[in-house]
């Protein structure tokens, strides 16, 4: 079956090259065309260019669209994207979202246990923490997910792609919008933005977010919330034409209290799933956490001489979270176990000038961050134990690429990274009596390693076409290797005078590197009514990093984060999405994607679900098994409608529906509800917007058929999506 799907979209893929071959046929525009496709700019590549001719795929999402269908959040505008797979915490908020790009992900964006395989960047600046997944969708201008690894421009961290957010900067022109929504769970979200120009040369943007829900878990005593919100302070200086600085400051505020998000696996079949209670293994009250953060960052734009273009960003973010332990113990509040983090990043690049015959960029990137746990929650339980503490890691790389123009119609491009890492842990080994007296502090211990590694891409581009191109590049990624720390690590002596961390190699990860080949075209037909992109890819991953949570032995009461290496693996498949305008008023979109692999040299051992109910914890070998997040066969279908209102503006109706084929959602595949049978959701949009776009108006309806997905499984229950929800909303802008 499978071969059949990879079949299917490599003859489509082939059709897109053959007819972008034929523009005299179907690119010329008649004097009669009245409506075309907008053109769309990305800086997938740190220039401004057409995403139509950027040699990536690379999916687009504006702010327009994005206020339409009345997303709040970043996990909730990458759902429907082609290649990508999102998994949620579930419960009250999105707090423990991941994200897979054609199934290459880890579970986790905090370095405590691994470097991510995403790039998240947002406005040019990397961020690191899962975290940054629940941040609002505010004022975004667009989001751009380019698939694949991307380890030149984006260097490590991204062996599976990168997605960039890039906000709406300040204008030299008054602007202002207020938005409320309202939506079942009781559901509110409050929004406002004013932009206004001081002089000719400065300029201000303000905006800010309330976005608050219930929880979807409505089992009898369930408890929760969402509460968020954000602020940004946008200062835009601009002296002359080709002097540019824009000055960040944002405050984001996280008070959702979360609850238990997991229900037995058998709830599944139940009418109403959300309502199921925890099953034992998973009972207990709700904790309340929030999360706070600070981000600073600058970016200055300078054109020299009209030869180059200087670009520099630094940036600072602090983030802390906090827990009240209160809600989970009957004995207290105790310590805050959640760790505070500092990143610091600068990046400084030159560029071509805009009209350039060879499209060049070089520039460097330095990264600098700290997780920290503040309180060093040191346990009072008889025995040897181990505290991780600090996190200390940084980064520093150099990068270039070009693209050289061979001949008016063929282009060559080269591209190369050097990154240097440097990771460090720190930990403390103590010892407790009987009493729980401490007897012996090692004080804090380090580990560490460096990490040199060059990443690079080549590839050509070349027009078929006015309105066509087609392209095949290889491009390399790299993700570094590390150590997870816990007690099992230790063999103390028992009269606690002395240790050794006899289980340090059981607990080291190696990097993982990656290799891809990209054949794609991309395309405007029929009279720039039609466009149609395709890709066929290959990526062959050596130390896969995988992630999982696992005890070591059946008294082993509490299971670890680990991070398991795979040997050699190799995915490949294939993916079209197309946009029609069949008439001025109505519009058709659709993605297919197909993937495909297989682990090897993966053995799971004594893994959390094998120790149910004192399980022997026999090892799982999971060579020659399907990749986790990786269904064989995505469909997603859209159809939009506008009606002419005349004096009365016009309105819109969006139906989308997202088919996928069964897939596993973890690589713990021996938990009930691991794996996902096909299914297929749909969304419903209305939005109305008056003569002068003074006042928009929108409902919405998602989730229709009230599916519920098994997002993740443990041996505790899975995971639930989002159920039916909808909401209405009201905008004036000025």
């Amino acid at each position: 079956m499978r071969k059949k799907y990879i079949w299917l979209l490599t003859i489509a893929t082939g059709f897109t090259l053959v007819f972008g071959g034929l523009p005299s046929v179907y690119a010329q525009k008649s004097d009669g065309d009245e409506f075309t496709l907008e053109e769309i700019t990305v800086t997938a590549e740190k220039h401004i260019k057409d995403v139509q001719k950027t040699s990536l795929s690379v999916s687009v999402l504006t702010g327009d669209q994005i206020q339409e269908k009345s997303y709040n959040a970043i996990t909730d505008m990458l759902q429907n994207v082609v290649g990508l797979q999102i998994q949620g915490a579930g419960g009250s908020n999105n707090n423990g979202a991941k994200l897979f790009i054609r199934g290459i992900g880890l579970n986790n964006l905090d370095t405590a246990y691994g470097d991510p395989a995403i790039a998240l960047n947002v406005d040019g600046i990397q961020q690191q923490r899962g975290i940054a997944l629940t941040n609002s969708t505010m004022d975004v201008e667009r989001v751009e997910v380019l698939r694949g690894p991307q380890g030149t421009m984006y260097g490590r961290n991204a062996t599976g792609g990168a997605v960039n957010i890039v906000m709406v900067q300040p204008k030299d022109k008054f602007e202002a919008s207020a938005r409320m929504q309202l939506g079942n769970y009781n559901a509110q979200t409050y929004e406002a933005m004013i932009n206004v120009p001081i002089d000719s040369k400065l300029a201000l943007r303000v905006s800010g977010i309330k976005d608050k829900r219930d929880t979807y878990m409505t089992y009898p005593g369930a408890e929760g919330y969402q509460d968020q919100t954000t602020s940004r302070l946008k200062v835009q200086y601009k002296p002359n034409d080709d002097l540019s600085l824009i000055g960040t400051v944002e405050y984001r505020k996280d008070k959702s209290q979360s609850n238990w998000g997991s229900v037995p696996y058998s709830a599944l079949s139940s009418n109403d799933p959300w309502s199921v209670s925890p099953s034992s293994a998973n009972s207990g009250s709700s904790s309340s956490i929030w999360n706070d953060s600070m981000n600073y960052s600058l970016n200055l734009v300078w054109n020299i001489m009209d030869m180059t273009t200087f670009t520099f960003i630094p940036s600072m973010s602090k983030n802390k979270l906090h827990q009240d332990l209160s809600k989970l113990t009957a004995g207290g509040a105790g310590p805050e176990p959640y760790p505070n983090s500092t990143q610091y990043t600068y990046e400084a690049r030159f560029a071509s000038a805009a009209d350039s015959k060879v499209t060049w960029t070089l520039g460097g990137f330095l990264w600098d961050s700290s997780v920290s746990n503040a309180a060093a929650q040191l346990s009072t339980a008889a025995g040897w134990q181990i505290s991780q503490g600090d996190r200390p890691t940084g980064s520093w790389a150099a990068f270039g690429q070009a693209t050289y123009p061979v001949t008016d119609r063929f282009r060559a491009i080269a591209g190369l990274r050097y990154s240097f890492d440097k990771k460090k842990q720190d930990y403390r080994v103590y010892y407790n009596d009987a009493n729980g007296v401490k007897t012996y502090d090692s004080g804090i211990v380090s580990y560490g390693e460096n990490i040199t590694k060059p990443t690079y891409k080549v590839g050509m581009e070349y027009d078929l076409g006015t309105a066509s191109m087609a392209y095949l590049t290889a491009s390399s990624g790299y993700k570094s290797g590390g150590v997870t720390f816990d007690s099992t690590m230790l063999q103390g002596d028992p009269s606690g005078t002395s240790y050794e961390l006899t289980g340090l190699a059981a607990h080291k990860f190696g990097e993982e590197n990656s290799m891809s080949y990209e054949l794609g075209s991309k395309n405007k037909l029929l009279n720039n009514r039609l466009q149609i992109n395709g890709d066929l890819f290959l990526t062959a991953y050596k130390g896969m990093q995988v992630q999982m949570w696992k005890r070591i032995n059946a008294t082993d009461l509490d299971p670890s984060m680990f991070i398991l290496n795979a040997g050699k693996t190799n995915t490949y498949g294939a993916e079209i999405e197309t946009t029609l305008l069949v008439t001025s008023n109505d519009r058709v979109t659709s993605s297919i994607s197909s993937m495909y692999g297989k682990y090897h040299d993966l053995i799971v051992q004594n893994d959390l679900m094998s120790f149910q109910g004192g399980g022997s914890g026999t090892p799982t070998n999971l060579d020659g098994v399907t990749m986790a997040n990786m269904p064989k066969l995505t469909l997603q279908l859209g159809y939009t409608h506008t009606f002419d209102l005349a004096d009365y503006g016009t309105m819109s109706t969006t139906l989308d529906s997202t088919y996928k084929t069964k897939y596993y959602n973890s690589i713990e595949i021996s938990n009930a509800g691991c794996e996902v049978p096909s299914y297929h959701i749909s969304d419903f949009y209305l939005s109305w917007i008056s003569p002068k776009g003074m006042w928009s108006a929108s409902a919405n309806v998602k989730n229709i058929e009230n599916k519920a997905i098994a997002l993740m499984a443990s041996a505790q229950g899975v995971t639930l999506n989002s159920p039916r929800t909808y909401s209405a909303s009201l905008t004036v802008k000025y």
